[in-house]
């Protein structure tokens, strides 16, 4: 007994073995205390395992190393780390005839250790001997019965993955089972199926594009705000922290005097135009009045440093800055060349000329 545990010592030199990481959707970043378990069932049709069988006659093994070869693809698909891992397999050590004539609980735990294959390989399982450390975060079960069908089990800890998630590592393991079978005479690199199914990739797919939704504003939010204050003239646009209120007639005004100026300071289509003002209503107005003249707005954020904005400006070179008076002394500072002018909109009064 001495000599085969000391044997498969010597096949694992570094006694530290970690346990198998996260999948890369679990709920948490570590495993906590041992919780309840979300539990799939997944029968597989008797022309499946027949499959399965045939497999594995092939490579004259038997269904177990089929189910495990699917395994370790599947682990070591969703786990690109670890080059090698540990799991447990229970053993009830009934082929013993020692134990024929015994009644009781002979049920073991043995490690089995997984390497990742090279690409293009087609199966492999070798087993070695270590104390378990891995948490029950994952636990398999396939069983098959006298009438033909298998019973695939996978549970994942709550604390750890949703029921979602167990639905889908359970169809995963399945549809990569099915493709290692589809044709049992032929050979399937390990790494050759697609990871994931069909139908969940599209599905996925779906999910991401979400409802289909019917458009009800305009083309623009600068458009969308022109139907707010035709709707809403009197009504409140913007209030901020210094007591600054407008109405939609009010923002309106104040767009219109500030995309004049613009306007009557060159050609502004598809230029650069960055807005150095502290958060107020100037700041929205000016926003809206570089989106009417058609330019491209630049954020020149006052929490940032001067070096950074500078150099923000040296990239980009902004036809026109707008600042208002809390930055007016500021803009001194920037350093930008001579084809880019500063604007003082705290100077500008209200008008309601159109601009077009």
């Amino acid at each position: 007994m001495m000599g085969d545990i000391d044997y498969y010592r010597k096949m694992i030199p570094d006694s530290r073995v970690e346990s198998i990481p996260l999948f890369s959707f679990s709920k948490l970043r570590a495993r906590k205390t041992l919780d309840q378990e979300h539990r799939v069932d997944v029968r597989l049709q008797p022309s499946v395992t027949t499959k399965i069988k045939q497999l594995a006659r092939k490579n004259h093994s038997t269904s177990f190393h089929v189910y495990l070869a699917a395994l370790q693809t599947l682990l070591f698909r969703l786990l690109p780390e670890p080059d090698s891992l540990f799991i447990g397999i229970a053993d009830a050590n009934r082929t013993d005839k020692r134990f024929m004539h015994s009644i009781g609980f002979f049920l073991n735990l043995l490690p089995v250790r997984f390497d990742r294959p090279a690409a293009g390989f087609k199966a492999e399982g070798e087993s070695n001997w270590h104390t378990a450390k891995s948490g029950y975060d994952v636990a398999f079960d396939a069983i098959e019965n006298p009438a033909g069908d298998s019973l695939l089990t996978l549970k994942l800890q709550q604390g750890l993955y949703s029921p979602q998630h167990t639905e889908l590592l359970l169809a995963t393991y399945v549809h990569l089972l099915e493709a290692f079978t589809s044709s049992p005479s032929l050979d399937v690199p390990l790494d050759g199926p697609p990871l994931w199914p069909e139908a969940e990739v599209k599905k996925a797919i779906e999910t991401g594009f979400g409802e289909s939704m019917l458009q009800k504003w305009p083309e623009t939010v600068s458009h969308r705000i022109d139907d707010m204050i035709r709707e809403n003239p009197h009504k409140a646009a913007i209030k901020d922290g210094r007591g600054h209120f407008l109405t939609y007639r009010d923002l309106e005004q104040r767009v219109e005097a500030m995309s004049r100026r613009l306007v009557e300071e060159g050609e502004c289509h598809n230029k650069i135009m960055g807005v150095f003002q502290e958060p107020a209503a100037d700041w929205i107005s000016s926003l809206l009045a570089i989106f009417c003249v058609g330019a491209t707005y630049l954020p020149l954020d006052t929490r940032q440093s001067i070096p950074r904005l500078s150099s923000i400006i040296e990239q980009t070179k902004p036809m026109f800055i707008l600042n208002d008076s809390t930055t007016a002394e500021k803009t001194k500072l920037l350093a930008v060349d001579s084809n880019t002018q500063f604007i003082d909109i705290s100077t500008l009064p209200k008008s309601t000329l159109s601009v077009t």
